[in-house]
């Protein structure tokens, strides 16, 4: 006799594994179980990621980060290295590399939204406004599209700074895989 536990872990590998032989053996019933899954499957995706949904992470940035993605890019500019010639341009200071805020965009793809069960597909970004360093960048995404039939969204992102200054603007597209 199987106990409450471990049916509920043999329940879950079968939706998992999607192997509905193994929770009803009657061929009858398997269609039906299958299809009441995939519904749920959907189900979770549409309620999940409807169009105006939302999530906004805030991400510090520092100078040792900037120095950071320097070292680990290779993009010594001066632009983002050398204060006095940034002054010099007419920057406040140092302008913060704009691929390090991608990055940073992607950490918040990747692990919030939508998360860590998605395929990061495009993205058309537009710098609005230099970064500069220390700063907080807001990372604000909002679901603009849904596709059902391919599981795929549409989100834009707005990136301020502390300042509410927009840093950038950003159109994504994304598969979610299937749980």
């Amino acid at each position: 006799m199987q106990s409450i536990r471990q049916r509920v872990l043999a329940v879950s590998y079968c939706i998992v594994a999607r192997n509905p032989a193994r929770l009803f053996p009657i061929p009858v019933l398997q269609p039906a179980l299958m299809a009441i899954l995939i519904a749920w499957i959907r189900m979770d995706f549409v309620d999940r990621f409807q169009v105006g949904s939302s999530d906004t992470m805030a991400i510090p940035v520092s100078l040792a980060m900037s120095d950071a993605f320097q070292e680990l890019s290779g993009d010594d500019a001066p632009l983002h290295t050398d204060e006095n010639f940034a002054r010099a341009h007419g920057f406040e200071g140092r302008v913060v590399h704009g691929a390090l805020v991608v990055s940073l965009l992607s950490r918040m793809v990747g692990t919030r939204f939508p998360g860590p069960g998605s395929l990061w597909l495009k993205c058309d970004i537009s710098f609005r406004n230099p970064c500069y360093a220390p700063s907080s960048l807001r990372f604000h995404g909002i679901v603009v599209q849904q596709s059902e039939a391919t599981r795929s969204i549409a989100l834009t992102f707005d990136i301020t700074d502390d300042r509410d200054r927009q840093i950038a603007t950003a159109k994504t597209v994304h598969k979610v895989l299937e749980p």
